[in-house]
């Protein structure tokens, strides 16, 4: 990012300005601070230091601030000695669990913390598309074995019911009980298994057709009708 000075005094803040972008006011709020400190030994106080810290943080946020923070910091470690509490502060800012690491790890940090975040993003990114498809095989293997479970059932269910229908028939036939055709035809449109297993009881003793079923013949055509 070119900076571009918004601040006609680099004794006077810039955070007031109104600017749109955060970052960007950041970045040159601190790069006036650093300079006029610079410029103002007794200005580096513990206190100025401390008011950096926010600063340098929202430029570590922004994944398109990085070039700006090793700017930052490359003038700081040059401007200013260690230990002093303008360099401490931001070193420990930008390093902030104080791990071992040299002025170019420290330069190369919000690189490697921007690849972190990408990486991060491209694996969540594609752990939701795995987990996902797997969800979605899963989900088609499920329903279709439990469309498969389904259809055996309802197939055996009425293979039995046709059994049973044809049995009763057949049992009619052999005792050369005058069938109807009113009485075939609600012998065939039955479902009812245990209805159809009840009739085909009564077959075998019956002395006419009628008698098998539950209601006369002429009481459910009635119906029917």
């Amino acid at each position: 990012m070119e900076l571009k000075m918004i601040a006609d005094d680099l004794g006077s803040s810039v955070l007031d300005d109104p600017h749109p972008d955060r970052s960007t006011v950041a970045f040159v709020e601190l790069a006036r601070a650093l300079l006029h400190a610079h410029r103002n030994p007794p200005a580096q106080t513990r206190e100025r230091a401390a008011s950096l810290v926010p600063l340098i943080e929202t430029l570590m946020l922004d994944p398109k601030c990085s070039d700006d923070v090793i700017t930052i910091w490359a003038y700081t470690n040059g401007a200013f000695k260690k230990g002093s509490p303008i360099h401490t502060a931001l070193h420990r800012a930008i390093n902030p669990g104080n791990l071992p690491m040299t002025d170019e790890d420290i330069l190369m940090k919000p690189w490697i913390d921007k690849g972190l975040r990408k990486g991060l993003r491209k694996g969540r990114a594609e752990g939701l598309q795995k987990g996902r498809a797997e969800g979605l095989q899963k989900g088609r293997a499920e329903g279709l074995q439990k469309g498969r479970a389904e259809g055996m059932q309802k197939g055996l269910s009425e293979g039995l019911v046709k059994g049973r229908a044809r049995s009763l028939l057949d049992v009619l036939e052999l005792r050369s009980l005058r069938l109807p055709s009113t009485a075939r035809q609600r012998i065939l449109s039955t479902k009812d298994e245990q209805v159809l297993e009840r009739w085909f009881r009564r077959a075998l003793a019956a002395a006419s057709v009628e008698e098998i079923f539950d209601e006369p013949l002429s009481a459910s055509a009635g119906a029917a009708r």
